[in-house]
């Protein structure tokens, strides 16, 4: 910290009391107001080999260029000069830091008081507490992922028992509470949705799907699973293999059928032989 206040200069107030003076006369006058301000008392001793010694300047300057401002702008009762204007400020920059400690040192008295009610509060022997679960962390706490059956709904479980495939149980869960929140959907058409996929005779176990991928595609509104492929000549889409090829038979007017190379499409042509490989023909009727 400075030993001395900042010195304000009112720039309107100096430039009105010395623009008559010489640039010279001004930067004396300018010295002799700092010389005072950091002199105790603001003000300094009227000896002529005092102010020269400070102020870097000869006694026939002192006689010629000093004693002039001293007479026009200062004030002095013979022992010592002083500005009454500079005077004042001074006073009033002292007032400013008195007040300003004043402040300081309350506040840190009551920063001082609370530490030490703080390490009063601890344990006997002046050691702080050991720290303990706040309210938001026994939140966090409750909201972790649920691990035990008793923390799930009993309608998700209802649910889920039915579902045909148990895995990713607490993503299942998730899904759930997503699809029913609101009453968008409602438990029962998810269990009757469950049950429809879980009896579906054409559903094949290796493909099931997880619960939370059943419930996240909204898949409680499919319809039946197509027919799987098999021995009996039925393939996924339904419908029996030779029923099909009697429909385009029946299309190309009964006539025979071969695909030529180059054609993804069977071409009607006449042909003198009946039999051909049956990888390149429709099979017969009957």
């Amino acid at each position: 910290m400075a030993q001395f206040p900042a010195l304000m200069l009112w720039t309107d107030a100096w430039i009105a009391d010395t623009k008559h003076l010489s640039r010279l006369e001004r930067g004396t006058y300018h010295d002799l107001l700092v010389l005072m301000w950091r002199t105790p008392g603001c003000r300094v001793p009227n000896d002529d080999v005092w102010l020269g010694k400070r102020l870097g300047m000869t006694q026939p300057e002192v006689e010629t260029e000093l004693r002039p401002i001293i007479s026009e702008f200062c004030q002095t009762d013979g022992n010592h000069i002083w500005q009454k204007r500079l005077l004042k400020e001074m006073e009033w920059a002292q007032e400013k830091a008195s007040r300003q400690s004043v402040r300081s040192k309350a506040f840190w008295e009551q920063q001082k008081g609370r530490s030490k009610r703080n390490a009063g509060s601890g344990s006997p022997n002046g050691m702080p507490p050991y720290p303990t679960h706040t309210k938001q962390e026994e939140r966090k706490e409750d909201s972790s992922p649920n691990r035990n059956r008793d923390e799930y709904p009993s309608e998700f479980l209802a649910f889920y028992e039915t579902y045909p495939r148990h895995e990713g149980k607490g993503a299942a869960h998730k899904a759930w509470l997503k699809i029913t929140k609101g009453g968008k959907v409602s438990n029962e058409e998810l269990i009757a949705g469950a049950l429809r996929y879980r009896d579906d005779p054409n559903r094949d176990p290796a493909y099931t799907k997880h619960p939370a991928t059943w419930l996240n595609a909204g898949c409680h509104t499919d319809c039946p699973l197509p027919l799987r492929g098999g021995a009996n000549g039925h393939g996924r889409n339904g419908g029996s293999i030779l029923d099909a090829c009697d429909r385009v038979e029946e299309q190309l007017g009964g006539k025979e059928t071969q695909y030529v190379a180059g054609s993804t499409s069977p071409q009607p042509r006449n042909l003198d032989h009946k039999v051909r490989p049956p990888s390149l023909r429709l099979l017969p009727k009957g």
